[in-house]
């Protein structure tokens, strides 16, 4: 899979300052290729990707982890990825500058690639080339993808939760409009998570 290197060089020269405010990395007086090894540094070290990490909400979380677990295992069609977690706006270092899609981003997958977490490529599928999203594998390796949101929830008491005794249910004298269970929510559901997985 690609690396977190190729990935930044991949980027417009433009985007790698905003990166570098993502990731309070100092690059004034930097050319992009110092910049690129300074940001590839910083994004590297753990500390500073479970900082990220922190920042982000539960729909960017959702949409990492998506792309790291099976069957996705670091990369998704572009198509699939934005009908799932919205589309990245490309746009240029002018209309970057004014719309500062990494401080406000419109979707999750914008917030993501502003944040220098997701990249786009191209791989060669059996219609052709085709457009993906992946996460750089190197930046997938620190990232605390494990941690969840419900990890800072404080620890439940059991007696917050009293348990009475409830009184048996009394049997049913007659039950209306019995039929046969069958499996067709099951079904329409497998149908649905294969079609949006695949």
């Amino acid at each position: 899979m690609t690396s977190l290197l190729h990935s930044l060089r991949e980027r417009d020269a433009f985007l790698l300052p905003l990166l570098a405010e993502v990731w309070k990395v100092n690059v004034d007086l930097l050319e992009p290729p110092q910049m690129i090894e300074a940001l590839n540094k910083a994004m590297l070290d753990p500390a500073r990707a479970e900082a990220i990490w922190e920042t982000l909400n539960d729909r960017e979380r959702g949409a990492l982890i998506a792309l790291t677990t099976p069957p996705s295992n670091g990369k998704m069609p572009e198509a699939k990825f934005n009908m799932v977690f919205g589309a990245i706006r490309q746009m240029g270092a002018d209309k970057a500058a004014k719309e500062r899609p990494h401080r406000n981003p419109t979707t999750p997958a914008e917030g993501l690639y502003y944040r220098g977490l997701i990249g786009l490529g191209f791989e060669l599928a059996e219609t052709g080339q085709r457009r993906i999203v992946y996460i750089p594998s190197d930046l997938g390796s620190v990232l605390p993808l494990h941690k969840t949101s419900y990890d800072d929830l404080p620890e439940e008491d059991d007696d917050d939760f009293p348990v009475e005794e409830a009184e048996p249910l009394a049997a049913l004298e007659r039950v209306d409009n019995v039929r046969p269970a069958d499996t067709s929510l099951v079904d329409d559901m497998t149908t649905l998570n294969s079609g949006l997985l695949s």
